[in-house]
């Protein structure tokens, strides 16, 4: 199946990593979905949910971006 780039975000050492990881459509997990984008922002949200200051994250690891 076709592979395809995420900013993924896990959690190391009690502390939020972000990271570009390659993944496959059976990767995911059921109801996620799958973007076409050429270009994307970084906003508040998302840094936050980043370094991990702001306890946006429920569960790990997710897709970062909340466009």
């Amino acid at each position: 199946m076709k592979k395809f780039s995420a900013y993924r975000i896990f959690e190391q050492d009690g502390k939020s990593v972000g990271r570009f990881v390659e993944l496959r459509l059976e990767d995911l997990d059921p109801g996620e979905v799958v973007i076409q984008s050429h270009y994307s922002s970084v906003n508040f949200k998302d840094a936050l949910a980043a370094t991990g200051a702001g306890r946006v994250i429920r569960r790990f690891p997710c897709v970062g971006g909340v466009d």
